[in-house]
C-alpha cells in the first residue's frame, strides 16, 4: 500500500513538472496532477476498504457454509432412513409371493377401454 502512495505521488508530482526541474504551471497541469492524485488516492481507499471488507466477512461466509452442510448431512440422514425403509417394504413384498397381474392390450385398439 505504502508502494502505491508513493507511486500516486511520484506520478501526480512528475505530472506538474517537479521531477523534470520544469518550472510549475499554473493551470490545467496543476489541475490535472489533483485530479490524477484524487484518482490514485480513491482507487487505493477503494481497495483497501474492498480488502479488508472481504476479510471481515470471510469468518461469516465459512460459518453459513457450516450451518448449510450440517442441514444437509442431517436431511441426506434422514434420506437414508426413510429409503431403507422403503427398500425394506419392496423386498418383503418380493418376498410375500405377490404377483402383479400383467398389464398387456389383447387386441389393437383396447388400451383405451
Amino acid at each position: 500500500m505504502l508502494r502505491a502512495l508513493r507511486e500516486c505521488e511520484t506520478h501526480s508530482l512528475s505530472w506538474i513538472g517537479i521531477w523534470n526541474n520544469e518550472p510549475l504551471g499554473m493551470g490545467n497541469q496543476v489541475m490535472k496532477s489533483d485530479a490524477g492524485a484524487l484518482a490514485c488516492y480513491s482507487a487505493i481507499l477503494l481497495s483497501s476498504f474492498t480488502l479488508l471488507l472481504s476479510v471481515v466477512y470471510f469468518p461469516s461466509m465459512t460459518n453459513n457454509i457450516h450451518d448449510i452442510q450440517s442441514n444437509l448431512q442431517t436431511h441426506n440422514d434422514e434420506f437414508k432412513v426413510l429409503e431403507r425403509e422403503v427398500r425394506d417394504n419392496m423386498r418383503g413384498l418380493e418376498r410375500s409371493g405377490l404377483k402383479r397381474e400383467k398389464r398387456q392390450a389383447y387386441e389393437i385398439g383396447t388400451c383405451g377401454k
